[in-house]
């Protein structure tokens, strides 16, 4: 079953619909992001699925995670390449006055 999550704006949906999507379409893994995975990245569904979290670790610096991104080198051949937080000490945090940034950059 597929289920709307009214909390999130998101989609729930398990291991058979994953898979009656991914065999007729010939898909091996189905990366999805932007749902926090405390280690970075979490496969599910026998490796049919990994989840990876591409946003920042720690979250915000609340949550404790780490980031990470996969990096293919084929279809079949990918490697998660993991990103730990940078130490307090080293962190810099931006002036709030300083309006002269564009946010996508």
């Amino acid at each position: 079953a597929v289920v709307s999550t009214q909390s999130t704006g998101g989609w729930l949906f398990g291991e058979a619909v994953t898979r009656r999507f991914s065999q007729p379409n010939d898909v091996s893994l189905i990366c999805r992001s932007h749902q926090l995975v405390l280690d970075g990245f979490q496969f599910m569904f026998q490796e049919g699925l990994v989840t990876i979290l591409v946003r920042h670790p720690t979250h915000f610096y609340r949550c404790g995670n780490i980031a990470s991104v996969f990096q293919f080198h084929a279809a079949d051949q990918y490697k998660p390449l993991l990103f730990d937080p940078v130490p307090n000490e080293r962190r810099v945090i931006p002036d709030k006055s300083d309006r002269s940034i564009p946010y996508f950059v």
